[in-house]
């Protein structure tokens, strides 16, 4: 009852749905022991599970993660979106300056941390997780 102290559940799980980008069907994140090798394959099952959702990377007009032929790409190429222009997700060889590693972890330098709301809804990327992108980077981000 609203009013009361208690606090609206109904609203309350809504808000966890919609800051979390998913449903109950949307795919969980790969778990830590099935990360294997800083792969570009391993990245792009990552961004598939967490981020290109629909309501989040799968659709326009939000910044497409879906894994096509031209992903690569897009990750490789400086964005244009006004609250992270200038900004690339992948500069290949170098982890500090790309954004990926950056804006899945704390205190991105531009726009939320993502997945946006994972702060709230608990669907963070994991210290592993995000290691993994690092050391792709790290290591060139090799395409193969």
């Amino acid at each position: 009852m609203l009013g009361s102290g208690q606090p609206n559940l109904g609203l309350v799980s809504l808000l966890l749905v919609v800051l979390g980008c998913g449903s109950d069907d949307a795919p969980q994140g790969v778990e830590d022991a099935e990360l294997g090798e800083p792969t570009f394959e391993a990245v792009s099952a990552l961004l598939q599970q967490n981020c290109a959702r629909t309501g989040c990377h799968a659709t326009p007009p939000r910044y497409s993660l879906v894994a096509d032929a031209d992903l690569y790409d897009r990750l490789t190429t400086p964005l244009t979106k006004p609250e992270c222009d200038g900004f690339t997700l992948v500069i290949p060889g170098n982890p500090e300056q790309s954004l990926l590693p950056r804006i899945v972890g704390e205190n991105p330098p531009c726009a939320a941390r993502m997945p946006f709301g994972c702060e709230v809804s608990g669907t963070c990327l994991s210290g592993s997780q995000i290691q993994l992108i690092e050391d792709w980077i790290d290591a060139g981000a090799p395409r193969e």
